[in-house]
């Protein structure tokens, strides 16, 4: 007789590869350490190309149908959910990405060695005019005389650059939440310092309260951020 959670999950799922594991997704190299950088971009390229392959299997079209219920769902979780970026960040390592032949041309840099991934939880310092960077994934420390930031940087009305929400701020013409989205009613118009609707401003958006991502907005879709756009239009 079998027992428990795992005894079930055996004889459903045969193939351990078939499970779905959501923490594992969400973080796939928690708890791996490797002894160097080089065996750390093995078992990455590894993981790449097993993910190629599985994509482009017709035996594992469950995939494309865990892709489109993630898809459906999308615009609607984000409008629900705390905006914390997590959600966001899960969807598009799941269901988003570069398409296979971009993934194919990393794997090449990759294995030239052009290409190395540091690992998870990187940091960076800087030291005596240079540049170090490591991560917890492996001791290999990366020294380099630049860095990119390519990272989007965290929304904050308080701390934004734009001059024009700069000079709203200033007068109390826009307000911002606990966690530094722009406020706006339930029409996308601005909520001030002092709680009125401006009758005359819109905002719509992901760094808003209203939080319509612009992703995957397809024609036919009635995606939310066309439909909010529309609306504010039409008042």
């Amino acid at each position: 007789m079998l027992h428990g959670k795992t005894s079930l999950e055996a004889l459903a799922v045969p193939d351990p590869a078939d499970r779905i594991d959501f923490e594992r997704l969400d973080r796939p190299l928690a708890g791996l350490t490797f002894a160097s950088g080089e065996e750390f971009q093995e078992y990455l390229r590894s993981y790449v190309e097993a993910d190629l392959r599985r994509r482009s299997d017709p035996r594992h079209s469950a995939d494309l149908g865990a892709f489109l219920a993630l898809l459906s769902v999308y615009g609607q979780l984000a409008g629900l959910m705390p905006f914390d970026g997590w959600w966001h960040g899960y969807f598009s390592y799941l269901a988003s990405g570069p398409p296979p032949d971009r993934l194919e041309e990393l794997l090449a840099l990759s294995r030239a060695g052009i290409v190395r991934v540091i690992g998870a939880h990187m940091w960076v310092e800087a030291v005596d005019g240079a540049l170090l960077a490591g991560s917890t994934t492996t001791p290999d420390v990366v020294r380099a005389n630049g860095l990119i930031d390519a990272r989007l940087p965290v929304h904050s009305l308080s701390r934004t650059a734009d001059p024009v929400l700069r000079s709203l701020r200033a007068v109390g013409d826009v307000s911002e939440d606990a966690a530094g989205l722009v406020r706006v009613s339930a029409e996308g118009r601005l909520i001030k310092e002092r709680g009125e609707e401006d009758p005359f401003r819109f905002a719509v958006g992901p760094y808003t309260t209203g939080k319509a991502f612009a992703a995957f907005a397809r024609p036919n879709t009635h995606a939310r951020v066309e439909c909010e756009v529309r609306d504010a239009c039409r008042q």
